[in-house]
């Protein structure tokens, strides 16, 4: 989970989903007007990941990663050790390559990314539309 962000969903039915789709990894997705703050994904009708731009707009829609993920514990191996590694540019376009199953869970919920002045000062004015 990203320590900067906020975002109401249910974590059973969040793991059900990996389960049923027989996942490698998974992120927690929902909809943002905002998407040039955010890692834009594009994803089938099943839910599987097609295509994925770091912080880049994509004209057509997609859905932004709200900051969850659920991975298999044996692939943090792909990880390199003493070296500057990034989930969004290196690990999951990695995944991918291996023909890894990567998909997108869609929660209706806002997300909210409390990471710089403005969006934490609008959550701390507006917390019970998030606490409903």
């Amino acid at each position: 989970m990203n320590g900067d962000s906020f975002v109401d969903f249910d974590l059973t039915t969040f793991r059900k989903f990996f389960g049923e789709k027989k996942a490698d990894f998974l992120y927690l997705v929902t909809k943002s007007e905002e998407k040039e703050r955010f890692g834009n994904l594009v994803l089938d009708q099943s839910g599987k990941l097609l295509e994925m731009w770091e912080k880049k707009v994509i004209e057509d829609g997609g859905f932004i990663s709200a900051g969850v993920y659920w991975v298999k514990k044996n692939l943090i191996n792909l990880i390199p050790d003493g070296v500057k590694y990034s989930l969004e540019t290196d690990w999951v376009p990695q995944l991918m390559e291996r023909e890894k199953s990567v998909f997108g869970f869609v929660t209706p919920s806002d997300l909210i990314d409390i990471g710089t002045p403005q969006s934490l000062e609008y959550f701390k004015q507006n917390r019970q539309k998030f606490f409903q």
